[in-house]
């Protein structure tokens, strides 16, 4: 019976420090788990920051698309405006070309009074 009581005192003894180290166990799984939970919840709130991020993206995009758009028209419209008043301005600078170029020999307009004193008016 001693033996036996022995053998149980030891059986006991060995589940009692199976017990602490399972204990121990418990806690670090514990700890890590805590740890695992936090870093998940870390990673929610930057992937919602970057989910924010994205869609402020696009719609910036969408905005400097729409400017865009909206300069290439007025970029046009003011090409449209220069070449038809470039036609003016070709004709406005020959017309004046060929009355500087008659009067070119001629004095000035002030220096005279009037041209066609001096037979310079075309």
């Amino acid at each position: 019976m001693i033996k036996a009581r022995d053998f149980l005192v030891e059986v006991m003894s060995q589940n009692a420090r199976a017990l602490n180290s399972m204990a121990d166990a418990s806690s670090h799984v514990q700890a890590y788990s805590s740890g695992l939970a936090g870093q998940s919840d870390a990673l929610k709130v930057i992937s919602q920051l970057q989910s924010q991020v994205t869609t402020q993206l696009r719609d910036a995009s969408g905005t400097l698309r729409v400017s865009s758009e909206q300069n290439e028209k007025l970029l046009a419209e003011y090409r449209r405006t220069f070449d038809g008043y470039k036609n003016v301005i070709d004709e406005l600078d020959n017309s004046l070309g060929k009355i500087f170029g008659r009067t070119s020999h001629c004095p000035s307009y002030l220096e005279l009074g009037y041209v066609q004193r001096r037979g310079c008016a075309g």
